[in-house]
């Protein structure tokens, strides 16, 4: 089953997931990725039926419980997002909507997630790092503008391809960080990390620049 990311994510793998793959053993019996984001090596490990059982993990709230309504069935998300205009009052509108519910779980904010990927500029997830620039929005508030496309596309067969692979073997889906993750993940393990990747990460953590106070990616002061 070919299957590819159903959002786009700063940092994906897409490109390179055939090649990273490639140097995967030929069975997994437990795969663990601890910067899930798009999910491109772990979708099409999974695709090519290598993994017998996963636990994928994110610091991002709000992308965790997408990847969960997912696998539970992204049919009302999908609704959801479709219902929302594609003008620039419905994408504010909905964007402090998105905000005011960040840390709350539910259908309704993965609904406004898929609608916010489709209709932003750039397609990118990026939230509010300090105070300044608009005061409506909070530190860690989504702060993309309007992306002004002729039309929006929600990529449903990526999505439900992923529906049906996230529930062909066990896979969990965790909020937490690298280091949580690691150190609840069952040994022996697959681990897919790169120590590049956790050193270039812990410092700009150090610097308060990677992420924002609810785990998702942050760049800049202002919205």
């Amino acid at each position: 089953m070919k299957l590819l990311p159903w959002i786009k994510w700063v940092g994906g793998k897409r490109k390179m997931r055939k090649r990273i793959g490639s140097m995967m053993p030929d069975e997994i019996d437990h795969y663990v990725e601890p910067f899930l984001g798009g999910g491109a090596v772990f979708l099409y490990l999974l695709g090519e039926g290598l993994l017998r059982a996963a636990m994928v993990a994110d610091q991002c709230f709000q992308l965790v419980n997408m990847w969960r309504h997912v696998q539970s069935g992204p049919a009302q998300a999908l609704e959801l997002a479709k219902s929302i205009e594609n003008t620039a009052p419905a994408f504010y509108a909905a964007r402090a909507r998105y905000n005011a519910l960040r840390r709350t779980p539910g259908v309704e904010l993965a609904g406004l997630f898929l609608y916010l990927n489709a209709a932003a500029y750039g397609g990118v997830h990026r939230v509010k790092a300090r105070p300044g620039g608009k005061p409506e929005i909070p530190v860690g508030g989504y702060n993309v503008p309007w992306g002004k496309r002729p039309r929006l596309a929600f990529n449903e067969d990526a999505l439900w391809a992923a529906h049906e692979a996230l529930n062909s073997v066990p896979v969990r889906i965790v909020c937490a960080g690298f280091e949580t993750t690691m150190g609840v993940a069952p040994s022996p393990a697959v681990r897919a990390r790169s120590p590049r990747r956790v050193r270039w990460l812990q410092r700009r953590v150090r610097r308060g620049r990677a992420h924002g106070p609810d785990g998702c990616l942050a760049r800049g002061a202002r919205a």
